[in-house]
């Protein structure tokens, strides 16, 4: 089996299925373009929203028992560069020292250029895992394996799992829609890192599947991100009403 680097276990638990058909990047004459939305062959990988939307409800209920900070890496001059014409790639990922994991990147895969996207809204919390998980579900069809071609595990190409063909936008109001999610107050996630009975009820009661329309398709970020935003808008609305009467 190819190498898998050590960072990437949620990815590699989630995307087992798609990833064995997402395009790697080694050469330049690899392509990773993304799947036609339109598809319909049987044999496509790709995840409809109603799959996506059930999977994030399944991350939101897991239980948290990490520490660290959620961010987002660029390297636009590397994949200008090495894969011309294509989209080049965000790293979404979590770290207790930022810094150093940049510079870690660049020095074992040598991404010149790689640095943070600025997010103002990025703090360090308990829960940044948590973060993690719901951005990596969210954005699984985007994920896209990505080999360096330096870092090798067992003598051959390790397979980096945490880079996803999403925009610097996209990849931003994302992670910090799950991160304000985790630190609401009262919080959803109790002491013990489980969600509260209150939200369980919530993603039952209102299920935010149903704000779901029919021809929704899978790369439409603007209308995937406004339903959640107003499921979660609404959740803090009832929230409110309970706990401050």
């Amino acid at each position: 089996m190819v190498g898998m680097s050590k960072d990437d276990s949620f990815i590699d638990e989630l995307s087992k299925s798609v990833a064995k058909t997402t395009p790697s990047l080694y050469e330049p004459s690899i392509q990773y373009s993304l799947p036609d939305p339109d598809a319909k062959s049987k044999n496509d990988t790709t995840l409809i929203p109603v799959i996506i939307d059930t999977y994030i409800r399944e991350a939101i209920k897991k239980p948290v028992t990490k520490e660290g900070s959620a961010y987002i890496l660029k390297a636009p001059e590397y994949f200008e560069k090495k894969y011309p014409g294509e989209t080049p790639l965000v790293k979404i990922g979590v770290s207790t020292d930022v810094p150093r994991r940049i510079n870690d990147l660049r020095k074992s895969c040598g991404l010149f250029g790689l640095e943070q996207v600025e997010d103002n809204e990025n703090i360090r919390h308990r829960l940044y895992y948590k973060v993690e998980e719901l951005v990596h579900t969210e954005l699984a069809n985007f994920n896209r394996l990505f080999k360096c071609g330096r870092c090798k595990t067992k003598g051959k190409d390790t397979e980096h799992r945490e880079w996803f063909a999403v925009s610097e936008e996209v990849a931003l109001t994302t992670v910090q829609r799950w991160r304000s999610f985790v630190l609401l107050d009262p919080p959803p996630y109790d002491d013990n890192g489980i969600l509260t009975d209150h939200w369980s009820e919530m993603l039952e009661i209102r299920n935010v599947i149903w704000q779901q329309g029919g021809d929704e398709r899978y790369d439409d970020h603007e209308k995937r991100n406004s339903r959640w935003e107003r499921w979660l808008q609404e959740e803090i609305r009832a929230t409110n009403r309970i706990t401050y009467p």
